[in-house]
């Protein structure tokens, strides 16, 4: 975590504000009514439990979507490739295999 920490703290503000701001999910159109209906390619929904927004809104994606897979870390926030990089590739790994 504190490679992670240091690692961000060198980053650039103002490009990390605007990333922010681009990327935020309240500015992001709702996909998932359309996703419910449509979607017919394999989903891998990924959280961390101490995510507790994000974890919910993977919980209801993996839910609502026909076929979707939705797993949660305990212990980890929103980067679990970073906290659990070794239960996280063997996670994704499995998934592509088995398409």
């Amino acid at each position: 975590v504190d490679g992670l920490v240091r690692e961000r703290s060198e980053g650039n503000p103002g490009r990390l504000a605007a990333a922010l701001e681009w990327c935020s999910s309240g500015r992001q159109p709702n996909y998932l009514p359309a996703l419910s209906v449509d979607w017919r390619k394999p989903l891998l929904c990924i959280a961390g439990a101490l995510d507790t927004k994000y974890a919910a809104l993977m919980h209801t994606v993996g839910q609502s979507v026909p076929g979707a897979t939705y797993r949660c870390f305990e212990a980890c926030g929103h980067n679990v490739h970073r906290s659990h990089p070794g239960p996280y590739l063997e996670l994704l790994s499995d998934f592509l295999h088995g398409y």
